[in-house]
């Protein structure tokens, strides 16, 4: 089994968008890479009832690493008064980067050419606008 490509990884990121009942996923040793964290990463910030993701032995990379924290930590809980106790586990999972075109949202800076069939880059794309719309980034 694998997710590593983006392939898979898309449509595994558009179920977790509509699957509001999913408490418990583990994904461990299903070769995600780095660019596979970063498209699933916004699914993640949709997930109101997941409790624990388990992602061990993935090769996800430092920025891929990132996204995920981020997401998941961002995503609200059913009940907004009641604080979640949410588990993002990662062990064994290789964070050194290992993409070469890795998007890192806190240092965008850079040149890009985006493939708007490609999933990765429609998700750097989504990046962009919010840094723009933030106004914490400009486009040139």
């Amino acid at each position: 089994n694998g997710f590593g490509d983006l392939g898979p990884g898309q449509a595994l990121s558009l179920s977790l968008r509509r699957c509001t009942a999913l408490t418990f996923l583990d994904l461990s040793y299903n070769r995600i890479k780095e660019n596979t964290a970063h498209v699933l990463a916004p699914a993640l910030e949709h997930t109101t009832n997941l409790q624990t993701l388990i992602l061990d032995g993935n090769p996800i990379g430092r920025t891929g690493a990132r996204a995920l924290f981020r997401a998941f930590s961002v995503a609200r809980t059913v009940n907004p008064n009641e604080a979640a106790t949410r588990v993002l586990r990662m062990d064994k999972c290789s964070v050194s980067s290992v993409e070469t075109r890795s998007f890192d949202p806190i240092n965008p800076a850079g040149d890009y050419q985006l493939d708007m069939s490609d999933p990765y880059d429609q998700t750097v794309l989504r990046h962009l606008i919010s840094l723009a719309v933030a106004g914490t980034g400009a486009f040139s």
